[in-house]
């Protein structure tokens, strides 16, 4: 879930704890401004997949340039997604 305020989004869990924004995750300000866009939608939809989404903060963000590109994330948990869309994630 995340919360307008007056300095921009608070970026909160179901249990109000604040989540880390998409600016904020290490890696980001590397990407294109459309990779930019492509996290932030993503992480919106991860969070919101996620009972207890805190517990799967991201740590890290890069493009891989891959046969089929995407954006790598490593999650504080151990775990590592690649985002193809907003959408759809493995």
């Amino acid at each position: 879930m995340n919360v307008s305020t007056e300095n921009g989004i608070i970026w909160l869990s179901h249990q109000s704890d604040v989540l880390r924004k998409p600016d904020q995750v290490p890696g980001y300000h590397k990407l294109s401004e459309d990779h930019q866009k492509l996290f932030t939608a993503f992480l919106n939809n991860f969070y919101r997949s996620w009972e207890f989404p805190e517990k799967h903060l991201p740590k890290k963000v890069k493009y891989i340039a891959d046969k089929i590109p995407y954006l790598r994330i490593n999650c504080e948990d151990g775990n590592w997604l690649h985002i193809l869309s907003p959408t759809r994630w493995y």
